[in-house]
């Protein structure tokens, strides 16, 4: 599938959750065409799956109605994740790769009236990806440990593959690669064990024996960071993230009061 395939597809997925009666900030793809990690042959096709950025109304403020967050399912069974503002900001902040992912991928459906401030956010991505190590190092062994568990229990190779995924990504991290690179560089064995796990090649004995070595790896590289550099954050991304936020906001809050 090329670039303009995957663009296509998330225009769908942008017409269809409009439809559901949503102001969509954006919408940008996220999973394995993101880390150049996707397939599509007569044994796997990869999901094209994304995350949809949406606006609050004013009677979702004034109602103090949760912010939304839920996965719409296609007809096609792809996934679309809706994330309301005022959330996927937060996620940001707790260094959720998921979310912060969304930030770097090249493929990506933002209306003209957003793009100023799409762009106003990308151009903060390092930033935010680099101003609190320890709290991204912590979130993502959390998601080690849960994949190792869903490894476990499923026998899913996709589990083990991003198991391998993140070893790697954090070892590029500490080694002080830009979160670009972190998410895109694979050297060629670690390439080759991923598609193994992803096409379900490797048995079950050669896969758990894997993910307990790299889940192994990855809470040393935690900790030993976290020994020696502490867990100090930069809050100044922060705060220009929230900015960005309040800005976005007042935008979409101004625009419903005119109509």
């Amino acid at each position: 599938m090329n670039f303009t395939q995957i663009k296509n597809r998330l225009t769908e997925h942008f017409d269809e959750v409009s439809n559901l009666g949503y102001e969509v900030f954006c919408v940008v793809l996220q999973g394995s065409q993101n880390y150049g990690l996707d397939i599509y042959d007569e044994n796997h096709v990869s999901d094209v799956d994304s995350r949809a950025i949406v606006l609050p109304t004013i009677n979702d403020i004034c109602s103090l109605n949760n912010p939304i967050s839920t996965t719409y399912v296609r007809q096609n069974q792809e996934h679309v994740d809706l994330k309301d503002l005022r959330l996927a900001t937060m996620l940001y902040k707790k260094q959720n790769i998921n979310a912060l992912e969304t930030l770097f991928s090249p493929y990506c459906i933002v209306p003209d009236r957003y793009m100023p401030f799409w762009q106003r956010l990308c151009a903060l991505r390092e930033e935010i990806s680099h101003c609190h190590p320890s709290q991204l190092l912590t979130s993502m062994s959390g998601m080690v440990i849960e994949l190792r568990k869903k490894l476990a229990s499923s026998g899913d190779g996709k589990q083990l593959c991003s198991i391998l995924r993140i070893r790697e990504f954090i070892q590029n991290y500490v080694g002080g690669c830009s979160m670009q690179e972190c998410l895109t560089r694979h050297s060629e064995e670690n390439y080759r064990l991923m598609m193994d796990a992803k096409l379900n090649k490797t048995d079950k004995a050669e896969a758990e024996a894997l993910a307990d070595k790299a889940l192994s790896e990855v809470e040393k590289i935690k900790a030993d960071y976290i020994t020696k550099f502490g867990t100090e954050l930069n809050p100044a991304p922060y705060l220009k993230l929230d900015e960005i936020r309040n800005d976005i906001m007042t935008f979409w809050i101004k625009a419903q009061l005119s109509q």
